[in-house]
């Protein structure tokens, strides 16, 4: 741990028990994953490296103070950068780490500007609510997952998503700003077609939220009102599925001998295959399984 977080200093309690520790990160340097084990008990002093990073404590207790602020760690957290305190006891610790500069270019697009917002006070650490908190669990256990799958991580555009993903969910989860404001007066069916053929012309690429509204001319929240309202869908649920029927395409021309189901559903970003099986299953009817025996 120390040659990615220098500057935090461990020291383990001399009360007699027996002391455990481990450490493990996966993922890459603009998003990863640090889980922390610890047996026993230890205090810790530092600070974290000038990085965007959302820790939550699956089990055990943690404390974690910023001068006289006592940070809630009963729910996730936003790890802000400045020098903080640290008590651990048998304690589960996981923290969501993403690159400063590439969290500041992704929240921009979403008309956040996350980086003047985030550790401006270490008093807003916390989720907007308990059920964003609990959204950005899921969130996290998603990161965690594919960051941990090398199969899956090893795609560029499930990578690419996945960063989007979360950085959303973070911008959605805490308090870093408001997003701009719906412009519904613009929201007609011919913004709705730039943005389709857009996201149709650029399938085979990573396509964010923010660049779909680029292409209709609509901010973010914009262009998901005018898609709800023209097409009964969202954006990137409409792009998942012109990327199913993408998948379909594969599937049947595809020979099972050389070719495997997971295969497919990696070329066109679905990193958790059991969640592509459902949606491609909702979609046509039948498994990918099927499709690409038939």
């Amino acid at each position: 741990m120390r040659s990615v977080f220098g500057g935090i200093s461990l020291d383990s309690s001399d009360d007699g028990r027996p002391f455990g520790f481990r450490y493990l990160v996966v993922g890459d340097a603009r998003l990863s994953v640090h889980a922390l084990s610890l047996t026993g008990s230890a205090r810790a002093t530092g600070s974290v490296p000038e990085i965007v990073a959302v820790g939550r404590v699956r089990n055990g207790r943690f404390g974690l103070r910023y001068g006289r602020h006592e940070v809630d760690t009963t729910q996730p957290y936003l790890r802000p950068p400045g020098e903080s305190e640290m008590r651990m006891e048998g304690a589960c610790l996981e923290l969501v780490s993403l690159d400063r500069a590439a969290f500041g270019d992704a929240a921009l697009r979403y008309g956040v500007d996350g980086l003047s917002s985030i550790g401006a006070r270490a008093s807003l650490t916390g989720p907007r609510s308990r059920a964003l908190g609990a959204a950005w669990r899921s969130a996290s256990d998603r990161v965690m997952a594919i960051t941990s799958d090398a199969a899956a991580f090893s795609s560029d555009l499930v990578r690419d998503q996945l960063f989007d993903r979360t950085v959303r969910a973070i911008l959605g989860a805490f308090p870093l700003g408001d997003l701009h404001e719906t412009d519904e007066g613009a929201s007609t069916p011919q913004a709705v077609a730039r943005a389709t053929a857009y996201i149709d012309d650029h399938i085979r690429e990573h396509v964010s939220l923010p660049d779909i509204a680029d292409a209709a001319r609509l901010s973010a929240r914009g262009v998901q009102y005018a898609f709800r309202r023209h097409l009964g869908m969202t954006p990137l649920a409409y792009l998942r599925d012109r990327r199913l029927d993408a998948a379909r395409i594969d599937l049947i021309a595809s020979d099972p001998a050389v070719v495997s189901v997971g295969d497919v559903a990696r070329t066109w970003g679905f990193a958790h295959l059991s969640r592509f099986a459902q949606a491609y299953r909702d979609r046509f009817g039948e498994y990918p399984s099927a499709t690409i025996r038939a």
